[in-house]
């Protein structure tokens, strides 16, 4: 983000005005993209994890509407900028993030493929099946299918909202105001969905929120699959761990005794007590890999504080509140039964679940092998997969754990349980050339420079560690509430650390 000042009319760059009395306004149209964005974010995980066509129609709506405030342009009066009026427009900052033209090639590979498609659906009303078309061969290819199963437009519809949202947080927010209310949203939101799940733990809820019939046994809150829920909640959990140690770095900085950051610690540890509720082994694991760091680099914060001021009273008082969460949480819990469950679960389907995503990812490898370049079209895996699903006997029929036994099912694989072999298998090589140079581009924003060294920056890039190893057992980004959020947390770091780095060397 340019600081640099403009008395022009016109402006070709995002203007940020020096920290003056003046400048604690936000500019009302920042303020509405704020609102716009936070409420899009907060709707993802409780529209039961955006993972239907209807909850998806309504974030592509919020993103739409916040791509459209991001470009808008603005005009800074004094009472924002504590200097003369000027005009600033938005377009030139966008055309110069990279994710931008990625993303639009990303989409228009997609739009190809459902233009294109080699594979039509058909049915019965009984059975379904694929019937071969005639595609223009050099050409990446996808397949006509149900819109509300899934399909390339569906792909697209979903690409679009997160590329949109990125886009839009990237252009129209200035301020780091906006940035730190837009993460502690995302932050306070998390605290919210893990209280609503633990409670609904402990009174045996059997459906979502007391009210909605559940259609699995294994929902928290108001994501269905548990190890979706776990993916958000590690989001929602770094980025809380970022503003604790972001708190306590700048109470450090004002040799201040005390600060917001033990409040927050409170928030991170409610976060992580949802995800040992969930039973989500791989899920929970990671929660405690994030936790674990978080609270080293936090201790270490303490320590020097009380080095440079002699004063303890941070390290007492983190202590203190840590021993009374964990002696009123644990109080509540109901032991025999968590345990009983996690029992159930570590006997009856830690191998076969296990033995089955290996087999599904082989599977799917060989999907890919067949058709590396283009891939079979987005969207495309669960009509293509039974081809290669016959090759193995053990993932054509499914034990699925009832809630008192298991049952045998025919077994029909919507995901691959693997985000990367999936990709592969949709996209083709080409098509996963776009979304490796997005995480590229990421991983090397936050190394320049050492981005990652900020408190901040620190959390953003374990969010972004812990579900890209969730994604390897689990199909975390075909969420659209942990592909957005994961997006906006990104965006929202980076925006924030530099304009930190450059008001430190103003």
């Amino acid at each position: 983000m340019s600081r640099h000042h403009s008395h022009h009319r016109h402006r070709s760059q995002p203007v940020v005005a020096p920290p003056t009395r003046a400048d604690r306004s936000l500019h009302p149209r920042e303020k509405a993209l704020l609102g716009v964005v936070a409420a899009h974010l907060v709707f993802l995980p409780w529209a039961l994890g955006t993972m239907h066509v209807w909850s998806q129609c309504i974030s592509f709506g919020f993103s739409v509407l916040s791509f459209g405030l991001a470009l808008v342009p603005r005009t800074y009066t004094d009472g924002f900028a504590g200097t003369k009026s000027f005009r600033v427009i938005m377009w030139p900052k966008l055309v110069r993030f990279p994710v931008f033209w990625i993303g639009l090639g990303l989409m228009l590979y997609i739009l190809v493929q459902a233009l294109n498609p080699a594979w039509i659906y058909c049915t019965d009303g009984r059975v379904w099946w694929l019937q071969g078309l005639n595609p223009i061969r050099w050409l990446p290819s996808g397949m006509a299918t149900p819109f509300d199963q899934a399909s390339p437009w569906r792909s697209l519809m979903i690409c679009a909202t997160a590329w949109m949202t990125t886009c839009a947080i990237w252009t129209g927010f200035t301020r780091r105001r906006s940035l730190h209310r837009l993460l502690l949203t995302l932050a306070l939101n998390g605290v919210v969905l893990s209280v609503v799940g633990i409670v609904q733990k402990l009174t045996g809820a059997t459906d979502i929120l007391w009210h909605f019939p559940a259609p699995v046994t294994y929902f928290f809150a108001t994501i269905i699959y548990k190890n979706h829920a776990t993916g958000y909640l590690n989001l929602t959990l770094a980025v809380a761990l970022g503003l604790v140690l972001w708190y306590r770095e700048r109470a450090d900085r004002r040799m201040e005794p005390s600060d917001p950051s033990l409040v927050m610690l409170l928030a991170v540890l409610t976060i992580f007590t949802a995800d040992l509720f969930t039973t989500s082994r791989l899920g929970m694991a990671l929660g405690g890999v994030g936790l674990g760091l978080g609270i080293l680099v936090y201790g270490l914060l303490i320590l020097r504080q009380g080095r440079t001021t002699g004063n303890f009273l941070p390290g007492m008082l983190t202590v203190g509140i840590v021993v009374a969460f964990a002696a009123v949480g644990l109080s509540l819990v109901d032991w025999g039964s968590l345990s009983g469950a996690y029992q159930r679960l570590l006997k009856n389907d830690q191998n076969v679940s296990v033995i089955a995503r290996i087999h599904a990812r082989d599977a799917t490898w060989q999907m890919f092998s067949d058709n590396p370049v283009t891939g079979y079209g987005a969207g495309a895996f669960r009509f293509y997969f039974p081809v290669y699903q016959k090759q193995y006997p053990d993932i054509c029929q499914q034990q699925v754990w009832t809630g008192r036994e298991i049952v045998i099912r025919p077994a029909f694989w919507e995901f691959a349980h693997n985000d990367y072999v999936q990709c592969l298998a949709e996209l083709g090589l080409i098509g996963t050339a776009f979304v490796a140079a997005i995480v590229g581009f990421w991983l090397v924003r936050f190394g320049r420079q050492k981005r990652w060294m900020h408190p901040i920056g620190f959390g953003a890039v374990i969010a972004m560690a812990l579900t890209a190893v969730q994604c390897w057992a689990d199909f975390e980004l075909h969420n659209p509430a942990i592909l957005i959020t994961l997006g906006a947390i990104l965006t929202a770091a980076s925006g924030w650390v530099v304009i930190e780095q450059e008001r430190t060397h103003t």
